[in-house]
C-alpha cells in the first residue's frame, strides 16, 4: 500500500502493521515492519516518528546481519532530506 500510494489502505493497516513491528519474536519480521510503518508515517508527513521507526529498522537489521533490509532502511533515510540527519 505504502509503495502504490494507498492511502486508504495504509490507514486500514497501519496499526497492524505496528502491531507486529513492536511485538514480533521474529527480527527480520520486526526490522521489516518498522521500515514499512516508517514509510507510511512519511507519506503521512510524520517525519520524526518515520525517523524513530527507520533508525530502529537499522538497529535490528544491523544487530542480526540482515543486510537487505539495513540496505533499504539506508536508502529510505538518505533518500528523504527531511529524514536524513
Amino acid at each position: 500500500a505504502v509503495e502504490l500510494g494507498d492511502d486508504e489502505c495504509i490507514e486500514r493497516y497501519i496499526r497492524e502493521l505496528e502491531e507486529i513491528a513492536t511485538s514480533s519474536r521474529n527480527p527480520w519480521e520486526q526490522a521489516h515492519a518498522l521500515r514499512v510503518v516508517a514509510g507510511a508515517h512519511a507519506r503521512r508527513g510524520d517525519w520524526a516518528v518515520a525517523r524513530e521507526l527507520l533508525d530502529r529498522s537499522l538497529s535490528v537489521a544491523e544487530q542480526f546481519g540482515y543486510a537487505e533490509l539495513r540496505w533499504l532502511a539506508d536508502e529510505a533515510l538518505n533518500r528523504s532530506p527531511i529524514l536524513h540527519s
